[in-house]
This record gives structure tokens, C-alpha cells and sequence, in this order.
């Protein structure tokens, strides 16, 4: 965006460079290609049980010498606190503190010639180590000359770093190091070849690690120790930069005295660097301008969260913040590329047409075609054609895209109080008079594709139901390392071409779109989880490239931190309407009035189904009943009891006349228009979420997610499953099956839209040659072999589950019901006894248990197809204080035959290889293929 770019910063650190210390030798590969001048034989430059460093990635390792042949070294060396041994070239390892590899050392009239590393030196003499391990020294000047250049080449120690003989950091030196884009202050304690040793942290408990040289800087933007001299080097004096005006420097010596230095004393090459050193307080300017202002409101980028915060100060290439963060404020430098104005406005810079008699200081806010929204500095805003800017910033705006600004932010009336959604009628004596539904308009067979341009992945999808055929498709960039915005696409399935539409910030997702309303809500998300903050509405007619912002409402923290308390559920309705379910209360809020007209609370999920009619909505509340609403009122007019416990999801027919309710155990049909019971289905394998939409379809067929279900034979009978792509939105208009993926094979991301019947006729003759009884591989009358080791009271209660079910004890049968108790696996396991009370204190105990283990398993062609048991050993326990963990734990030792009293088997089963239905079409780029089980 307009004047998100940053000047280029040069950090004042003249001529800092670090001198590689002397390895003499580099590679046995290299070393036996050349002829030596000392010897026909060249030792090997490292040998077993040498103590090197190994480079892995970017890090170097301590590590020892295990064997070396043909330029390579096997090395065993510490990865963090994992052990490991790996091969590396010579070029990858190094020997600590700067000493060199193995190779022979002789003088220059080559009487004197070892074997030897080099260790240090002095200004006159190397320090080498013998292959005895014993140490020698040797004057410099007796070395031959190639050995003599390279010694002399080589630091003094402890001048490894220096730059015309300065070290650019000296111990004592009160620094910053950078950890994760974080610059923490510490003291320099020892100064390596290339690296410093720093000491930071709390005073009570200091830490103290090396660091390389290249991350570590003086604060506010000072430099290191280097010369300053005059050209003619007459004058010369050792220094760090301090700060600069126009005409002078500032520096501190290296006596403590801070002394200013008129630039243009100094040397041609020391001025060039001041030249592209900013002027002391004017680091971050771009234009002349300050991007950042105290007092200014911005976002924070901390950790992977995007916070509100506000400027306390500004310095070199960043911020001081003040931010909210855990419900406390908290104060923290921040740079620049980590700070930014909300909302996708800009920072502060200066505007002014192509002859400089408009010039303003503002910030960019948005902008369409032709002109652009700033905000000024007295807070009004202004609208500039783009044509009369000059073209700097019209390069700049060219380059920026043309985003929906966020809507301003309001409050709703809220209603007095919640919703009694309490009833005594059921879905049995309820008659709606439900006017006729005209059925969805079927969309095009087939497919066609499209590339995203500013995204990666489709969030959603909505069929409009014009003649063009044309489908919405709202797309953003999943991940949290990539830039992308959201936008919504037009898709023509007559033409086979989408254009764009409206773009929006990267941190909204679409989440509903009505063309009766001509209205696109949008959430507002922050941190990793994308946790929803505010809702926006935009005005969007169809096919059109742009979007008005009408307005946008924060949303309530959750009480429910983990969990579908958590999630949210958002449907357009009506003319001006929108169903809103968030923190398991299910709103009405009405657009035209700005009012919340009701709030259903105490609800099991944030999920409801809106009937195809529109004037009922249907959810679960929090005891588990199917509950239905009026929308204009929110009034409960029936409800019908469920389970207390495991996965349910309802839908309707299409026409209007049933709702569906889909559980774990049975499908219920509730006629809505006549008064009679529930017609109710065996589940048949259905698998079933509590986020699923079930669709009731013409023909007796019900549509899960990717799985149909056929009525008349009350099984899950066919899936339509993705293989290649990744399927982010499904529908059923009819019997037609819209699905919207998303392809990432290619460098440019595409769109795929498929639209096919289902089930597909092929699928339909298959199923209408099923005797659903050849399925079932258990049912009442099956015969089944009963199994029971060890003890009487196993094949008992084994008998007992088998006879209500109505089974058949066959000792012939194919399916064998198994039960066994005794002692598992031993287990060995820590427990850390904690005590509450004021002297108890923490003790760690290691025991082995061996617990008693109770199966029943039901077997087919010797796999398990179903199975549940008892026992094992607790990650945690409660005892007295009397107790001890050994006597808690022995209690899960003792024999127990508990389970076989109350065995609960599953009335009805099929034969393991119809769990996923009689078959499954792939859903591929090519197009279908059928897989028959």
C-alpha cells in the first residue's frame, strides 16, 4: 500500500568484516592433486578422535573425528541433545578456536620439515601441535615462503575480527543481539574469531552464549569501534559513531569522551558512508516524513498475531509500542516491516501533484480507479483524483490494489434478554402451511476451472441461480507466510469463464452472500487459529468488480475457549436479515433497523439449518432436542427429544415437507406438513458430524457430506470422494452435486468447479440389484459363534449380549463373538506425587504396573470388525494421604470380569467391506471413476 514502503536504513557499522582464521589445509582431494614442494606424501587434515566443529545448515556443531578417507570425515557430534554421526566434506568442518588442519610445516631451506597443526601465533613466532600431541614454536621468519605469507596473513589472536587494526567490539560493550527479530540488551564478556560472548537477562539469574558477530549491534542505532582518520592520515583516532547532523559527527573514544567532528575533516571514503548514514532523527523519513507518530494507533505483529497498540516513540528502523496483550498492556520495540496502520491503511508520507501547489501530509486510506481516500493531519479526509498526483505516488498507487475499505464499526440495539425457546408440542402434532418451494434451477453437467490471482484456497461457494448460470467463489490465501487477499469470483458455467470481483483485506473470510439482499458478509480473523473478531457487510450486486462497505460489529469473546463455543454460523435471510450463531446463542439482526430482534440461548452447538422456505430455522439445544423457530420471532414451535450424547446434524427435504435428523444411532424423518410420527431409519454406516448438512433428495435418497444414503435399502450406499484435489465446498441443488476445489499442482493455483447427478445412473443400477439383506452380516436370526476364554462368567455375559440381540449361537458360524480378561503388557510409567497442602512439596516415582485387561471383539475372516475393553493404567490419580501409588496402582491389577455383566453389542452390522457403501466414485481432474466394493 501507499507509504507502507521504508527508506533503506544503513546501520552505521563502517568496514565491519571478520578475517577467516588459517586453514592451511583444505582438502586431501585437492592436496594429493597438487605436488608438493615438502613432501610426496600429505597427511590427512583430520584424523580419529580429532575434536572439531561440523557445519549442519547454518550452525556449526562440536564434534569428533571418527574416520576420514577421500575428502570426507564420518563425525559423531551433539544435534541439540540428540547424538547423531553423519559424513562431511573438509569444507564443512573447521577446528575450534582457529587452529588449522594436519599438513607439513618446513623451512625455508626444507631441512626442517612436521607434521603439525597450527594453533596461534605471536608477532614473531607459530605455535604448532606435533602429531606426539607435544608443541613447538617456530620463528615466522625461518617458515618457507608460501607457509610465511599465509601465517602472516593470519590475526594476531584476539585481533581476529579487527579492521585496520580495531576491534569493533570490546568486552564490557553494553550491546543488543537479535533473537527471533528481537533485539535484547547485554554486555560483552569475551570476544571470539567472528563471534562474541554476551551476558544478558535478569541480574539474578544471568545467562551468558555466543553469538555471531553479524547479530550484534550497539543500541540506537550507534556503531562499532573503527579509525577515523583524514585523508591525508595526519589525524587519526579510534571511535564509534554516535550520531550525525548536516555537517558534523559525533563520536565517543575510546578514553569515554564524546567529541563532534565537522564531516569534512574526514576521510573521502569515511564520507561516503556518512552520506548514506540519515541524519540523527530522521532515520525512518520518507519524503521528509515521519511514517510514525507518537500516539498513533497501529497493529503490532507478536508472534503470529496481528495486536492494537499505540506509538510511545520512533528510532531507526522502528518503534517503541505500547500493546494489549492477555488482557495487560505490555511495551516493546517493534520494527518497522512489524507495524501497520489497521484496516489496510497507510502510513504517514507526503501527497502533492505533478507542480507542487498541493502538498499535504496524510495518510493513504483507500482507493478505486480514479481517485484516492487520505486522511490529513487535522483527521479529515480528502478525495484525490489519481490523475493529477505526481507520478511517483501514481507509480506507487499503480502498484497498489484496489481493495473494499473496511466499514465502520457499530453497535447494535441489543434486545432485553433471551429467548425462552421452552415447548411442549412436538414435531408429531405439528402442521406448518408451508407454500410450494420452486425447485432450484439445475446448473450446467460438467466442469471448468479458472486461476486464482491473489489467493490459494475456496472458502465458499454460492449458486445464484440466474440464466447465466453463474456461481460466486470466494477464495483467500491460507497460509500465514504468503501474501493474498480475499476475493470473490464470478463463475459463468454457460461461458466457462470467471471474472473477478470484489477484493478484500487478507484477514476476512466471506462467509455468506445473498443475491436477493445484494449483501457479502465477511469475518474478521486474528492469530494462527483465525479466530473470528468482527463481522463486516459490504453491498455487492451480482458480477460486478467492486463492493460498498455498509457497516461491521465486533463479536463478543467467547465463554467457551475451546470447543464449538468457539466457532460461528452466519445466514442471510429475508430481505434485510441475518441468522447469527456464536458462543451457542443463535440472533436475529435486522440490517434496516440496526437492531438485534432476538437471542435464542442455551444452544448444544453454534450449528442451525434454515428450512427452504425461510420462515423456520432448526437447531439443537443444549439437552440435545431438535428445536424449531419461527425466524420472524424466534418462537419455539416444536421440539423433539434426542440423545443425550454422540454426533447429530439435521437438514430437509428439498421440497420443504420433511426435516431430517441424522444421529449415530438412527435417521428420523419429521413430516412438517402432516400429523404423523416420525418415520425413522436404521443409521446403515452413515458417519455423521456435528457440523454436517443432511439433504432429504427427490427419489428417497439423504446426502452427507460426501456420502449418499438410499432410504428404501436404509444403508450408506455410495461415496463421491476427492483423489488428487483437495474439495473445500459441496452443495446439492436437486439431485445435482456442486463441488468447488482447489488444485496446487501447478506454480499458478486454480479453481475447479464440477457439477454431476447423484448418485449417477450406473450407481443407481447397481443399487437396484441389492438384496440389502446380503449385507448384513449381523442381524436378529444371524448365527454367530460365541467365544469365551478363561472363565465361566466371560462366556455368560457373552451369551446374555448375543440373545438381545436376538442372535443365533452357531458353532459354525463365519462371525465369532470373543471375550477374554487377564494381565496385560507390563507398563512402566512416572508419576510426580504433588502434594497441596503448605509443606507438601514434588516427588517423582517410577513404577510397573501389569494391568487387567477385559476385550469383547466381534470377528470376520479373522480381523476385528468390532471391538470395546476395559482396563490399563491412569496418566493420573487421586489418592489419600494415607496411600502410596503402589497400593493406588495395584487396584488395576485385580481380576475383574465387570464388562461381560453389561455388554452393549451393535444390534445390526454389515460386512466390513460395505462400511464405506457399495461403492465410491473418485473425484479427480480427469473426471469420475467408479470403485465397486
Amino acid at each position: 500500500m501507499v507509504g507502507f514502503s521504508r527508506s533503506s536504513i544503513l546501520r552505521f557499522v563502517i568496514g565491519l568484516s571478520v578475517i577467516s582464521p588459517l586453514l592451511i589445509a583444505s582438502t586431501a582431494r585437492a592436496q594429493q592433486s597438487r605436488k608438493s614442494s615438502v613432501s610426496a606424501s600429505t597427511p590427512d587434515p583430520v584424523r580419529p578422535g580429532d575434536e572439531v566443529e561440523v557445519k549442519s545448515g547454518s550452525t556449526w556443531y562440536p564434534g569428533t573425528v571418527v574416520s576420514y578417507a577421500e575428502g570426507r570425515a564420518s563425525v559423531d557430534y551433539k544435534w541439540g541433545s540428540i547424538e547423531t554421526n553423519r559424513e562431511f566434506a573438509i569444507a564443512d568442518m573447521r577446528f575450534p578456536r582457529g587452529e588449522g588442519h594436519w599438513m607439513i610445516w618446513s623451512d625455508a631451506s626444507k631441512r626442517f620439515k612436521i607434521e603439525a597443526r597450527y594453533l596461534t601465533r605471536s608477532a614473531t613466532h607459530v605455535t604448532l601441535l606435533k602429531a606426539d600431541g607435544s608443541q613447538i614454536q617456530v620463528p615466522i621468519d625461518q617458515l618457507a615462503a608460501p607457509l610465511k605469507r599465509q601465517v602472516e596473513k593470519t590475526p594476531l589472536p584476539g585481533m581476529e575480527n579487527a579492521v585496520d587494526g580495531v576491534n569493533p567490539v570490546r568486552i564490557g560493550d553494553a550491546v543488543q543481539f537479535e533473537y527471533f527479530r528481537e533485539w535484547t540488551d547485554a554486555v560483552v564478556t569475551d570476544v571470539l574469531p567472528g563471534k562474541v560472548v554476551l551476558r544478558y537477562g535478569d541480574d539474578k539469574r544471568p545467562k551468558t552464549e555466543t553469538f555471531e558477530l553479524a547479530k550484534v549491534r550497539f543500541p540506537d542505532g550507534e556503531g562499532h569501534w573503527r579509525k577515523w582518520a583524514s585523508d591525508s592520515g595526519e589525524s587519526a583516532i579510534i571511535a564509534r559513531y554516535l550520531s550525525r547532523t548536516e555537517t558534523d559527527v559525533r563520536l565517543r573514544t575510546d578514553d569515554g569522551r564524546d567529541i563532534s567532528v565537522p564531516i569534512s575533516q574526514l576521510s573521502s571514503s569515511i564520507r561516503r558512508q556518512l552520506a548514506e548514514t540519515p541524519i540523527t532523527g530522521k532515520e525512518n523519513l520518507i519524503d521528509g516524513v515521519s511514517p510514525l507518530r507518537v500516539d498513533d494507533r497501529v497493529e503490532v505483529k507478536h508472534w503470529f498475531d496481528w495486536r492494537d497498540g499505540r506509538v510511545l516513540r520512533s528510532f531507526i528502523g522502528g518503534a517503541e509500542v505500547e500493546f494489549s496483550y492477555r488482557e495487560k498492556l505490555e511495551t516493546k520495540e517493534f520494527k518497522l516491516d512489524d507495524i501497520r496502520f489497521p484496516d489496510g491503511e497507510g502510513r504517514w508520507r507526503s501527497w502533492s501533484d505533478s507542480s507542487r501547489k498541493f502538498d499535504v501530509i496524510a495518510r493513504f486510506l483507500f482507493r478505486n480507479e480514479t481517485h484516492v481516500t487520505i486522511r490529513k493531519e487535522d483527521g479529515k479526509t480528502a478525495r484525490v483524483e489519481i490523475a493529477m498526483l505526481n507520478p511517483k505516488i501514481r507509480q506507487l498507487l499503480d502498484q497498489t490494489r484496489i481493495i473494499s475499505p473496511r466499514p465502520p464499526l457499530v453497535r447494535f440495539d441489543e434486545p432485553p434478554g433471551e429467548i425462552n425457546s421452552a415447548t411442549t408440542q412436538d414435531f408429531q402434532t405439528l402442521v406448518l402451511s408451508q407454500p410450494a418451494i420452486a425447485p432450484e434451477q439445475p446448473l450446467r453437467q460438467g466442469g471448468m476451472k479458472f486461476p486464482l490471482l491473489h489467493g490459494d484456497s475456496v472458502s465458499s461457494a454460492y449458486p445464484i441461480g440466474d440464466t447465466a448460470q453463474t456461481v460466486a467463489v470466494a477464495t483467500f490465501a491460507s497460509s500465514h507466510f504468503k501474501e493474498g487477499n480475499t476475493q470473490l469470483y464470478w463463475a459463468n458455467l454457460i461461458k466457462q469463464t470467471a471474472i473477478a470481483g470484489p477484493m478484500f483485506l487478507p484477514d476476512e473470510r466471506i462467509v455468506d452472500y445473498s443475491p436477493t439482499q445484494s449483501r457479502l458478509i465477511t469475518a474478521q480473523v486474528q492469530g494462527w487459529y483465525d479466530q473470528p473478531v468482527r463481522f463486516c457487510s459490504y453491498r455487492v450486486e451480482v458480477g460486478k468488480r467492486s463492493a460498498a462497505a455498509e457497516l461491521s460489529w465486533e463479536i463478543p469473546k467467547s465463554k467457551s475457549t475451546f470447543g464449538s463455543g468457539a466457532s460461528y454460523q452466519i445466514k442471510l435471510v429475508g430481505s434485510d436479515r441475518l441468522l447469527f450463531a456464536f458462543d451457542k446463542q443463535l440472533s436475529l439482526i435486522n440490517f434496516a433497523t440496526r437492531h438485534v430482534e432476538y437471542v435464542i440461548g442455551n444452544r448444544k452447538t453454534n450449528r442451525f439449518w434454515v428450512h427452504p422456505g425461510g420462515r423456520h430455522v432448526a437447531s439443537f439445544d443444549s439437552e440435545s432436542n431438535l428445536t424449531l423457530h419461527e425466524i420472524d420471532t424466534g418462537r419455539t414451535i416444536a421440539q423433539q427429544p434426542g440423545p443425550k450424547y454422540g454426533s447429530m446434524a439435521a437438514g430437509y427435504s428439498q421440497d420443504g415437507r420433511y426435516l431430517v435428523r441424522a444421529m449415530s444411532t438412527t435417521i428420523d424423518a419429521l413430516n412438517l406438513t402432516a400429523n404423523e410420527p416420525a418415520k425413522t431409519f436404521r443409521q446403515g454406516g452413515l458417519r455423521v458430524g456435528d457440523a454436517s448438512t443432511v439433504t432429504l433428495m427427490p427419489g428417497g435418497w439423504i446426502n452427507v457430506g460426501d456420502q449418499i444414503y438410499s432410504v428404501g435399502l436404509e444403508l450408506l450406499v455410495w461415496k463421491y470422494v476427492p483423489v488428487g484435489i483437495s474439495i473445500t465446498h459441496q452443495e446439492m441443488i436437486g439431485r445435482q452435486l456442486l463441488a468447488v476445489a482447489t488444485s496446487r499442482s501447478l506454480s499458478q493455483p486454480e479453481v475447479h468447479l464440477g457439477v454431476a447427478t447423484v448418485p449417477h445412473p450406473e450407481a443407481v443400477e447397481l443399487m437396484a440389484k441389492v438384496d440389502p439383506a446380503t449385507l448384513m452380516m449381523l442381524k436378529p436370526g444371524a448365527p454367530v459363534r460365541i467365544n469365551g476364554r478363561g472363565d465361566a462368567r466371560i462366556i455368560a455375559g457373552l451369551r446374555r449380549a448375543a440373545a438381545a440381540n436376538q442372535w443365533i449361537e452357531n458353532p459354525a458360524a463365519e462371525v465369532e463373538l470373543v471375550g477374554w480378561a487377564g494381565p496385560g503388557k507390563a507398563v512402566t510409567q512416572k508419576y510426580e506425587r504433588t502434594s497441596f497442602s503448605r509443606f507438601g512439596g514434588r516427588t517423582v516415582e517410577e513404577h510397573t504396573t501389569t494391568p487387567w485387561e477385559q476385550h469383547v471383539q466381534i470377528i470376520y475372516d479373522g480381523q476385528p470388525a468390532w471391538e470395546t475393553m476395559a482396563g490399563g493404567i491412569p496418566g493420573f490419580m487421586m489418592i489419600r494421604q494415607d496411600e502410596t501409588i503402589g497400593q493406588k496402582l495395584a487396584e488395576y491389577s485385580k481380576p475383574d470380569y465387570g464388562i461381560f455383566d453389561q455388554v452393549n453389542l451393535p444390534a445390526e452390522m454389515l460386512y466390513p467391506r460395505y462400511n464405506q457403501g457399495l461403492g465410491r466414485t473418485e473425484l479427480t481432474l480427469d473426471g469420475f471413476k467408479d470403485v465397486v466394493h
